[in-house]
């Protein structure tokens, strides 16, 4: 299974880089995003 994913990882990066550039609002929301998943990580619920 790990060698798919190391397989696939140059499909991924030409996908990314022949799309277009993320929007503001989509940056935003990334950073958003990003920072409750690691704050969720270090403080949620432990179990």
């Amino acid at each position: 299974m790990g060698g798919l994913c190391v397989a696939l990882i140059p499909l991924g990066i030409s996908l990314l880089r022949g799309g277009p550039p993320p929007t503001r609002r989509a940056m935003v929301w990334i950073v958003v995003l990003t920072l409750v998943h690691i704050l969720m990580s270090a403080y949620g619920p432990k179990g």
